[in-house]
């Protein structure tokens, strides 16, 4: 019949819940693995600080607008 909002707003704050900041650390192990010493110290580098303002967002918020700013 019609739509359940509380499972709409339940499947949002999933989502919100999923953040860059959380998405990180996850990546970095998997990354140490294949990737050589310097390349994963400058990937680490970049996520860890120059991308750090992002950290806060959730990950389906960020576009190219938001890492461009």
């Amino acid at each position: 019949l019609g739509a359940d909002p509380q499972a709409e707003k339940a499947q949002e704050r999933a989502k919100a819940a999923v953040t860059f900041g959380a998405m990180v650390p996850r990546y970095l192990h998997g990354a140490k693995r294949r990737l050589r010493g310097r390349t994963y110290e400058e990937t680490e580098r970049y996520l860890t600080r120059h991308w750090a303002p992002l950290a806060a967002l959730p990950s389906h918020k960020i576009t190219r607008a938001t890492v461009a700013a």
